[in-house]
């Protein structure tokens, strides 16, 4: 089994204080794998931040960059299932290709790093 390994590619912090406005955080990454095929390929650039988890709780169906459990990298993987525990169960779109909570079991909400917003 292979898993999405991303690179980040940018990464920014920004705030809102008074009059002065920077942007919020958002990070870009490039997707190494096909554990996430056929919704994201090998090459892709994905944009995403933590904003959305700032005022909103993660939930099923949300694309997520988050910390491997057991590796120093990110990966990337959907919410499959989001369990009483506040813990969640993560998948890749291409099951036969994918490391994921089958392999790692569920993660918690600390893992998770970023809600992926859109690719390019």
């Amino acid at each position: 089994m292979s898993e999405n390994s991303i690179w980040i590619l940018d990464f920014d912090i920004d705030v809102t204080f008074g009059f002065c406005h920077l942007d919020f955080m958002s990070m870009r990454f490039i997707v190494h794998g096909s554990s996430m095929a056929p919704a994201f390929q090998e090459g892709d650039r994905l944009f995403a931040s933590s904003v959305p988890y700032w005022f909103f709780t993660p939930r099923q169906g949300d694309v997520v960059i988050l910390q491997h459990p057991f590796k120093k990298k990110l990966i990337l993987k959907r919410i499959a299932k989001v369990l009483p525990t506040g813990e969640y169960v993560v998948k890749g779109d291409n099951a036969k290709e994918s490391t994921d909570s089958d392999a790692f079991g569920s993660v918690s909400r600390a893992s998770l790093v970023a809600r992926v917003l859109f690719s390019y």
